[in-house]
């Protein structure tokens, strides 16, 4: 097995995944976040004072959160779609619901996807 040595004169620093330069993600940080991690690493934070966070920051707390959130109606989303295409493939009326589809094209009949799209409504107004 060869020793430290001999592995970082082979294996490139920047490739290492599991640890070393830029384990911690110093290099994404600004000076007051390094200075944090820093302090909070010594202990130091329970007695300095703490800057205070950046406008950036936060910007891009709120951007990642609008994210998230979007990412969580599209997850329900999606759950939606395959409850309805499970419950419409399983079913042995889905030609029964192909011809009253066809009915609600001539204003005769309400859909499963109407429904699918009213309950998708009001989710969402749950949501917000």
């Amino acid at each position: 097995m060869p020793g430290a040595a001999q592995l970082r004169q082979i294996v490139h620093a920047d490739f290492n995944r599991s640890g070393g330069a830029g384990r911690d993600g110093a290099s994404l940080l600004d000076a007051d976040q390094r200075t944090l991690v820093d302090d909070l690493r010594s202990g130091a934070a329970l007695t300095n004072p703490v800057a205070p966070t950046s406008t950036r920051a936060l910007e891009l707390l709120a951007e990642y959160n609008a994210v998230e959130k979007e990412k969580a109606t599209l997850r329900g989303d999606v759950e939606e779609l395959d409850s309805l295409l499970r419950a419409t493939f399983e079913s042995r009326t889905w030609r029964l619901g192909r011809r009253l589809t066809s009915l609600r094209r001539r204003g005769a009949a309400v859909t499963t996807y109407d429904r699918w799209q009213e309950s998708r409504k009001k989710r969402r107004e749950r949501v917000e």
